[in-house]
């Protein structure tokens, strides 16, 4: 079956492809989802408003956006959009905006506006999805603004797209989940104080779409799905481009990396915006007269966002230029004093007090995170003498899980890999039973987590296996003893990781943590 390039030009055609036929999806129902015939009614006008206006084109383009909601993914649509416009325009398709078709979305916004979204969903979903084939079996370009979150889907598209002659960008916001909640908030706000019908993000909708975003980046550049994938930081600046020459990526295809990185690497000018825009928040739901509930959950991410911003300053800044920022950092700074004393007095190495001080500055950030008080002598705290070291050790891990994500990320790597070139550089005794203890927990942790398939479960992974390298180098007679303890599931990966040899040394912490920020010197 062929169908014609435009109405104009009856000559040129294509040859329809079969995920491009027109088929009637199935909707997922909720008590607002409109009859079949009434749902097709809206889509006609739908359709009049998005298609008749548009050109076709010999060769149609098609930009696909990906990023949580708040990532700022809209702006990247805009400018495609845009891009577009010099060259006959194109469709724009945006689900949340296909919501205002449905006759009870206004007033259900008026009733529930946290709501409303999710409960005409199926309609507006199933009008984009049919939008997408529509444009695309006209031939038109084509601006997809989605998140992206499904590999599965996202492949699906690629190849309908594909088939019907399309060259298919993907573009994608790389952005610290943090900001994009705040955006959500800030955005639901301004929309409430300006007497709009705000819309409303669940967290749900929105972790969804962030651990989702990596996998699909992988699974295009794997699939050489799209012929072009660039990644933006969260002011829409490219950061990352990739893209295919006959066949063939022009680089190496490292887009799930570099996503997972930009995300990660919240600046402090960014931390500081975060506990700017939380702040403006707080006065926001003043004003309205939120709910307590509310009200609690924006002013405890507020007090969340100052900590963070306080212990990175600690990590980042020189103390002088710290301290004048954040005078309460005056005790951490006067631990950290006391910490290097209390080393030199112990007759310490200059590699073994490397190894001390940097494990204080990472206890020490991690306190100022939590919001408790650093205490004056972390030396004294973690290697007392009057308790068994490698409890110290079997704490500290237990509390690595603790942390919230983030933290982890910043914490968990030096925390795991230092518990073992502690206790060697400091060459204090170690019980095995102490040990074993510490094994075991880790063990069953791992055993825990290697049932999450989630982005942030392979980090805590690859943690916990960095857990169980400190441990086998502290006592490698501990290595049998672990790899019985795991599951079916996690032995393959447990006993690659000790055989590996588990190359772990105090000069190659010393270099890191060289590397890693002020204030090391002993």
């Amino acid at each position: 079956m062929t169908w014609p390039l435009s109405a104009v030009s009856k000559k040129t055609t294509i040859r329809k492809h079969a995920n491009f036929r027109n088929r009637t999806r199935p909707r997922m129902a909720t008590p607002y989802t409109l009859e079949q015939a009434r749902h097709e009614k809206i889509y006609s006008q739908i359709s009049a408003d998005y298609l008749s206006h548009v050109e076709a084109q010999e060769s149609p383009r098609a930009i696909i956006t990906g990023g949580q909601p708040g990532s700022g993914k809209g702006a990247l649509a805009r400018q495609a959009e845009n891009a577009f416009a010099a060259s006959g325009s194109c469709v724009s398709i945006d689900v949340d905006e296909l919501r205002d078709y449905h006759p009870q979305y206004k007033e259900l916004q008026r009733v529930n506006d946290r709501e409303a979204a999710n409960l005409v969903h199926p309609d507006a979903s199933a009008w984009a999805s049919q939008l997408i084939r529509d444009a695309a079996a006209a031939r038109k370009n084509i601006v997809i603004d989605q998140t992206s979150k499904s590999p599965d889907a996202l492949i699906d598209l690629t190849k309908q797209l594909k088939a019907a002659g399309y060259n298919i960008e993907l573009r994608v916001m790389a952005v610290n989940s943090e900001i994009s909640e705040q955006r959500i908030h800030t955005r639901y706000e301004k929309d409430k104080a300006d007497n709009k019908l705000a819309r409303f993000v669940p967290p749900e909708v929105h972790f969804a779409g962030y651990i989702g975003l990596p996998e699909s980046v992988a699974a295009v550049e794997r699939e050489k799905a799209v012929d072009g994938l660039s990644i933006h930081d969260s002011n829409q600046v490219s950061i990352y481009e990739i893209k295919q020459i006959d066949g063939e990526w022009d680089r190496q295809p490292e887009g799930k990396a570099v996503l997972e990185k930009e995300r990660n690497s919240m600046t402090l000018e960014l931390h500081k915006e975060q506990v700017a825009a939380y702040a403006e928040l707080v006065d926001m739901l003043e004003k309205r007269g939120a709910e307590p509930a509310e009200r609690e959950t924006i002013e405890a991410r507020h007090l969340k966002a100052t900590r963070k911003l306080a212990a990175e300053s600690f990590r980042q800044l020189p103390q002088a230029e710290a301290l004048k920022a954040h005078p309460e950092l005056a005790d951490a700074y006067a631990s950290i004093a006391s910490t290097r004393v209390t080393a030199r007095d112990h007759g310490l190495s200059p590699e073994q007090r490397h190894v001390v001080m940097a494990r204080t500055r990472l206890n020490i950030a991690a306190a100022i995170e939590r919001g408790t008080t650093p205490q004056p002598d972390y030396f004294r705290t973690a290697f007392d003498s009057t308790k068994p070291p490698a409890a110290a050790v079997r704490a500290e891990v237990k509390q690595m899980f603790a942390l919230e994500p983030d933290s982890k990320i910043n914490a968990g790597n030096i925390s795991a890999k230092t518990a073992a070139n502690d206790l060697e550089a400091i060459k204090l005794p170690v019980s095995d039973a102490e040990l074993k203890q510490t094994a075991k927990f880790v063990v069953e942790k791992l055993n825990e987590i290697r049932k999450c398939d989630t982005e942030s479960g392979k980090a805590e992974i690859r943690r916990a296996g960095q857990a169980v390298a400190a441990l086998t180098a502290a006592s490698p007679a501990l290595a049998t003893e672990i790899t019985a303890a795991a599951d079916i599931e996690s032995k393959p990966y447990i006993a690659a990781i000790v055989e590996q040899g588990h190359n772990l040394n105090t000069t190659q912490l010393t270099q890191a943590q060289q590397a890693k920020g002020p204030d090391m010197e002993m």
